[in-house]
């Protein structure tokens, strides 16, 4: 593992969550639990933007034991019996022995590949970058608008779930006339990034916007 998610392996119980039912965060605990499939979970970030400012995505795979076909949406007799498709939501959760699991990275499955005899299933895995990456960014020209707004802007676009806290700072960034150019939420969220020398991503259930712009920054020493 690379970058953040490298931290995983640290952490002696996890457990692997998807929404195969649609019941959203909010009923998180009720989604159907997959750890005991899991062979392996691997970890990358991917950056996008310029050196000043952009957008950082987690990427998470996972190899899954499919030797009795669970994962196979033909068989009846898997709990996940046509089920298994992409585009839903999990929640990977990690903890020490004793602790309470807590909510480590969050976002969208984006593929169920099986191996060449079935026996494993890889699942690519993505943080909720994935909806803005897969939204067209608004074309509506705003007025007297600020840099949070924009933001905020964006993600509502995208659908990002309301139970994602949203720590976005407040700077001197107003502009009298604003027009997205970019196709994407993502790509729109990037050039904001890029005009206010700012970093975005999401750790567990937060998102994060960083600026040394923010007005209430303080530089460290």
């Amino acid at each position: 593992m690379e970058g953040r998610l490298k931290q995983t392996i640290r952490h002696p119980k996890m457990e692997v969550l998807v929404d195969f039912n649609g019941l959203g965060l909010d009923r998180v605990n009720e989604w159907e639990n997959i750890t005991d499939y899991v062979l392996d979970i691997s970890g990358s970030k991917e950056k996008a933007g310029e050196a000043v400012g952009g957008v950082t995505s987690d990427i998470v795979t996972f190899a899954t034991d499919n030797k009795g076909n669970v994962f196979s949406n033909n068989n009846v007799n898997s709990p996940f019996y046509q089920k298994v498709k992409s585009n839903v939501d999990f929640v990977l959760k990690t903890g020490f022995k004793g602790e309470e699991l807590k909510i480590y990275a969050a976002g969208i499955i984006t593929k169920f590949a099986p191996s060449w005899n079935d026996k494993k299933y890889n699942v690519s895995a993505e943080d909720y970058f994935y909806k803005l990456k897969n939204t067209d960014a608004p074309k509506t020209a705003y007025q007297d608008i600020s840099l949070d707004e924009l933001v905020n802007l964006l993600l509502d676009e995208a659908g990002i779930p309301s139970q994602i806290n949203r720590i976005i700072p407040k700077t001197e960034f107003n502009f009298n006339y604003f027009k997205f150019e970019e196709p994407t939420c993502f790509d729109a969220l990037k050039k904001l990034m890029e005009i206010s020398v700012g970093q975005a991503y999401f750790e567990g259930l937060n998102f994060v916007f960083e600026t040394k712009l923010a007005l209430d920054y303080e530089l460290d020493l």
